[in-house]
Formats: structure tokens, C-alpha cells, sequence
């Protein structure tokens, strides 16, 4: 006998339907996720950058396997509030990065590495990517990304971390505007 066939995964958002049904029997509101509200900070911030993404894998003969992430949805106000409070009491290291061609942008969040051996360059590890397009507000340009994003990136404390792991200064708005 013959294998049965595979099934295709779709990469396509589920129907309001089957997610309003999901949330009623008490399941994840997306397939393989469960409440986050319970995990501690950093787990927190990872669990939130997997809900809040699309993962995506482009088939090229010629070149491979490109994968690449777009935005799922936006933050709920409850979320980003948490998220404000999180990164600036656990004190993250953030950097801010120049999204959709200049007109949006976006924010890092990094964990403080643990020390290693004296001379081992010391590397952030990365648990969050969040643009402006994420934000629970209805504008979700440039401006409204610059005016979230940018206390938590320009900060003196986060421009010495910065220096600290050599990575690249804050820069003026300019630098990240279109």
C-alpha cells in the first residue's frame, strides 16, 4: 500500500469563526500557542515576538529557501503598556531600526549576555522585534514608531550598553526617517 499524501500547510490566517470558536473551548486564539501571560519577562518578550509575526519561506530554484516574517497583528494596549513597563524595569537593551523603506520604524529588544571568559566578545541575545506597524494605535507610520520606540532606544543608560557591546549608536531621527 501507498503512503498517504502530505498535507499542505497553508500559511494563511484562520477565519474569525474558527478563532472565536478556538477561544471558546479554552484553546490557544492561534495554533501552537497558549496564554503567555504567566511566563516571566524574557520568556514573555519571546512568546509575544512568535504571536505577533508571520513566518514565511519563499521557494526559489535558483536561490533556496528564503525565510522572511510579516506583520500578524497588532498589540493589544494591555500588551504594549506591558511591554513598555518589562523593558524599561528589567532593563533591556533596545536598538532602533529603520523599517519599510524609511517609513516605518522598528525596535529591538536584546537580553544582557551572561559573561563568558575574560576576552569573549560579549553578544546580546535578541527576544522581541517590534515596528510601528505593531503598535495598538491606528496611525502606525514613521512618527507614531519614533515617538514609542525612541525613550527606550535613545536613552544615556541604553547608549552606553550600546557602546558597551560595539553596536551601532543611536542615531538622530533623521538617520531613520525617509
Amino acid at each position: 500500500m501507498g503512503h498517504p499524501p502530505e498535507q499542505l500547510e497553508l500559511d494563511l490566517p484562520e477565519d474569525p469563526l474558527t478563532e472565536a470558536l478556538r477561544e471558546l473551548d479554552g484553546r490557544p486564539k492561534k495554533p501552537g500557542q497558549s496564554d503567555i501571560d504567566d511566563l516571566g519577562p524574557s520568556e514573555w518578550l519571546v512568546a509575544l515576538d512568535r504571536q505577533i509575526w508571520q513566518e514565511h519561506v519563499d521557494h526559489d530554484w535558483q536561490r533556496g529557501h528564503r525565510h522572511y516574517r510579516t506583520v500578524y497583528r497588532k498589540l493589544t494596549q494591555t500588551e504594549w503598556d506591558r511591554l513598555q513597563e518589562t523593558v524599561r524595569e528589567e532593563g533591556y537593551l533596545t536598538s532602533l531600526h529603520n523599517c519599510g523603506f524609511g517609513f516605518t520604524c522598528g525596535m529591538a529588544v536584546y537580553e544582557h549576555p551572561e559573561p563568558m571568559y575574560p576576552g569573549v566578545p560579549l553578544e546580546p541575545k535578541r527576544l522581541l522585534f517590534v515596528e510601528s506597524h505593531h503598535l495598538p494605535q491606528e496611525e502606525d507610520r514613521f512618527e507614531a514608531g519614533w515617538e514609542a520606540f525612541s525613550p527606550f532606544t535613545h536613552s544615556e543608560q541604553n547608549a552606553k550598553w550600546l557602546a558597551q557591546y560595539k553596536m551601532d549608536p543611536p542615531k538622530s531621527k533623521g538617520h531613520y526617517d525617509y
